[in-house]
């Protein structure tokens, strides 16, 4: 069963976050040049992947009681772009206005795009005209109501993402919803800083402190925050850097448990999570461990 995380997790990986340099809004050229480089070696981590599941998945053929196992899981992919613009897709969001799924928006390094028509063709269209563009979300109690970054920058839209308004200029980072509709900003490991998470703040359209993870992991030294989700409770999972997952026992925090019963790998330098459900709506939760770029042969640490 573990190939079939390494399937569903590529997703996670096409979709990852991409960190901005610390205190800049838009990316420089040398900034460029390492994403171009992390993207060349992430691109080299799914081929083995892929490679490995062939290979799995050629051994599972001999076996007649597995036959056709892999016939509803999602191995087949096909491009759709964008195309014509710099590499660094930060974000993929599938527009929760549009019952059938088609409509997608994609946070890049070359602006906001969308695309009315995913499933089957790879045309784009951008949006505005900033560069940049670090992460977009939705609100899931209204989707009329959406949100994107610029790393510093919070942008937002009331019509569906057909214009857009600057909000605030500052701490608006990687974005997540929870289910009340309730907005949060985090800086993951490279800008600053890296140890807290900020709630939106409708009232003074502002983002106010939520949780300080030296506060909150005191036995944590110097822990950094490398993803965070939130799961269909409102609890609060935090991916650090190290490797370490946990979990709140309340949608406002509280106390913290620790997800991970395995030791810890070193070196590590990313860990990303996604939560989901299986086909009786129990709870699933998708991880990834990355060591620091540049460690050869592999640089996944683990996937579960």
């Amino acid at each position: 069963m573990k190939s079939i995380y390494w399937i569903l997790t590529i997703a996670l990986f096409i979709a990852s976050h991409v960190s901005f340099a610390q205190n800049s809004a838009f990316p420089d050229t040398n900034f460029l040049k390492q994403e171009y480089a992390r993207q060349q070696a992430i691109k080299a981590e799914l081929e083995k992947l892929k490679a490995v599941q062939l290979k799995y998945q050629e051994d599972k053929k001999n076996t007649s009681s597995e036959k056709g196992t892999f016939t509803s899981l999602p191995v087949h992919w096909e491009e759709r772009g964008p195309t014509g613009m710099p590499n660094g897709i930060n974000q993929i969001l599938i527009d929760a206005n549009d019952p059938t799924g088609k409509k997608a928006w994609a946070a890049t390094l070359g602006g906001l795009w969308y695309n009315t028509y995913i499933t089957a063709d790879s045309s784009w269209h951008r949006r505005n005209t900033a560069t940049g563009v670090f992460s977009i979300v939705q609100n899931p109690t209204n989707p009329q109501e959406m949100f994107y970054s610029d790393s510093r920058q919070l942008f937002r839209s009331t019509d569906g993402g057909l214009n857009w308004v600057l909000l605030l200029g500052d701490l608006a980072f990687s974005l997540k919803f929870n289910n009340q509709g309730d907005l949060f900003s985090a800086c993951l490991e490279t800008c600053s800083p890296t140890n807290k998470i900020f709630k939106f703040n409708r009232n003074t359209s502002q983002f106010d402190e939520f949780l300080s993870l030296s506060t909150a992991f005191p036995s944590e030294n110097n822990p950094i925050i490398s993803d965070f989700a939130f799961d269909y409770h409102d609890f609060v999972y935090i991916a650090l850097k190290n490797g370490q997952i946990y979990r709140s026992n309340s949608a406002s925090g509280g106390n913290w448990t620790s997800s991970m019963s395995l030791p810890l790998y070193n070196p590590s330098a990313r860990t990303q999570i996604a939560i989901g459900r299986d086909v009786n709506h129990n709870k699933i939760i998708y991880a990834i461990n990355l060591r620091q770029e540049g460690v050869s042969p592999n640089n996944i640490n683990w996937i579960r």
